[in-house]
């Protein structure tokens, strides 16, 4: 899915012609961009992967067997690493609008290092496996049937939030989000909507806004 992109993408794909590339003529965001690519799509299972991940093939097929240990699960996302190896914070408890506040304010976290630990889920050994409120939307795996059943990606997100509204509404649904340990990804990250005052930053919070009106009971949720 190539989404107006100005760095060469298309001719690279061009070199594989195996690959099927759907192009937009301009950027229509994240959200509605991926479920283009799922209403273009044949198979019974969708990755949701970003541009900056890195994948062992095999690492594909693993993810799909821990999707199907139960049924119950909906979602299924990796262990996500660095370049240099140590483990991505990739996993989140539900936030309310106060952990919000602390992560978009840098200051706070100073203050209040507990509670953005625990939205985190630092409390935890993140080489092990289990249900997890929710992952970010950099790599995760489900299966097609159940993603249209739920209703896709909220295309009212252009980007930011789309993952834990789609988690949120999974678990709402009754199918649990796993991150699976047992497989990893590389995710060469940038933070891009934090490390300085941009255009991302005011979309990020945006994006946080309609979340909140969208789901108001989580305003205030204790974060477990």
């Amino acid at each position: 899915m190539d989404n107006q992109s100005s760095d060469g993408t298309r001719a690279l794909v061009g070199e594989f012609p195996h690959v099927r590339l759907i192009s937009n003529d301009k950027n229509v965001g994240f959200s509605k961009a991926n479920n283009m690519a799922v209403d273009k799509s044949a198979g019974k299972y969708v990755l949701f992967l970003n541009p900056d991940v890195i994948v062992d093939p095999n690492a594909i097929d693993d993810l799909i067997t821990c999707l199907e240990r139960d049924e119950k699960l909906g979602i299924v996302a990796p262990r996500l690493l660095y370049n240099n190896g140590e483990i991505q914070e990739s996993v989140r408890r539900y936030p309310n609008l106060w952990v919000q506040t602390i992560a978009r304010l840098p200051v706070f976290k100073k203050f209040f290092q507990s509670i953005h630990d625990s939205y985190l889920m630092r409390d935890w050994d993140h080489r092990s496996s289990r249900i997890v409120d929710w992952v970010i939307g950099a790599a995760m795996l489900c299966k097609k049937e159940d993603f249209n059943r739920i209703g896709k990606f909220d295309e009212d997100f252009f980007l930011y939030c789309e993952d834990v509204d789609l988690c949120y509404r999974f678990v709402k649904h009754g199918l649990f989000v796993l991150y699976c340990a047992d497989v990893s990804f590389i995710h060469q990250y940038q933070m891009k909507s934090s490390t300085s005052l941009s255009k991302l930053t005011f979309v990020h919070l945006f994006s946080i806004v309609k979340f909140y009106l969208k789901h108001p009971e989580l305003v205030l949720r204790k974060v477990r």
